[in-house]
């Protein structure tokens, strides 16, 4: 006796409900260069999550992985920086 898997269906609020969690293509943003972005990212993630939008655990994970943006774009402008200053450094030395 082969019986077909039962198909999950959504149905009305259930649909809005999963419309108002997945956030649309539009809205996403995927090109972090400054930390004003990410603290802006930031700022719409608390706000949705006092709305209540989002949960508090969702919020504490969105938060972490944005901090890590955050991290990774200090360090690559402070490797901007030291590389400037390298090179600062060798054009001093080869004028002396």
């Amino acid at each position: 006796m082969n019986q077909k898997p039962k198909q999950n269906t959504l149905h009305g609020s259930e649909v809005a409900d999963l419309e108002r969690l997945i956030p649309s293509t539009s809205a996403l943003r995927f090109d972090f260069t400054t930390l004003q972005q990410v603290r802006a990212e930031m700022s719409a993630h608390y706000y949705a999550a006092k709305r209540g939008d989002i949960t508090i655990q969702d919020l504490k994970g969105i938060f972490y992985a944005l901090t890590q943006i955050a991290k990774l774009i200090e360090l690559d402008k402070l490797e901007e920086r030291l590389h400037i200053l390298d090179e600062m450094a060798r054009a001093a030395t080869r004028t002396h």
